[in-house]
Parts: C-alpha cells; structure tokens; sequence
C-alpha cells in the first residue's frame, strides 16, 4: 500500500483550501527539502504547509472520494515522482508561490507511466 504526504496549501483569492497528496516512497528527499524551503520562505504556513502524518493510499482515496468541489477538489492524490530540481530553485517567497500557487504542484509531479 502507497503512503502519502500532504500539502496543504490555503488560497485567500478564492478563499479555499487544497490538500494535495503525495506519493512519500521516492519522494522522502524532494519532500524534506521542500518543507524546508516552506518553512524558510513560509515560516508560519499562512499559505502553504506539510502535514507531519503519513497518510496510507486508503484514507486518501476516502477523502479524495468525499472531497468538495470547488475551484479545485478540497482533496487531490497526486502520484508520480517529485521534481527535486525544481524545489532546489526556490529562492524566495515568490519563487515558492510560483512553483506552487493554484495547484501548480501538479505541473511538478511527473506521473509514473
């Protein structure tokens, strides 16, 4: 079974908030590197955040399934492998929002074929 890490990322334009999944096998330095660009760029999480849990495939697709609609789904599983070299470049707030505002965290999931 497939484990998961979620970021959550709030959106005051459309006043929503988004938790996107992702796979953690694979992913674990892409993803500790990202938190640590979040908590350099977004120390308070006021906009983007991960979650400390490790979620198993069947409670995401539980939320995922439940979900509310929205300008995105509340719950989105995103399953791929996590572009390091992108986080690598973050290096500023707006670098951090660009690579990551509006779901643009899907654009750096590349999905397994």
């Amino acid at each position: 079974m497939r484990l998961y890490k979620r970021l959550i990322e709030t959106n005051d334009w459309e006043n929503e908030r988004w938790s996107w999944y992702i796979e953690w096998e694979g992913n674990q330095v892409a993803l500790n590197l990202l938190e640590t660009k979040l908590k350099q760029y977004d120390p308070n999480g006021e906009q983007y955040k991960l979650d400390s849990k490790i979620y198993n495939e069947k409670e995401v697709d539980l939320l995922v399934e439940h979900a509310e609609e929205g300008y995105y789904r509340s719950h989105n599983k995103l399953k791929g492998k996590l572009r390091k070299y992108t986080i690598e470049n973050i290096y500023s707030l707006e670098t951090l929002e660009y690579v990551l505002a509006k779901g643009s965290i899907r654009e750096i999931v590349k999905e397994d074929k």
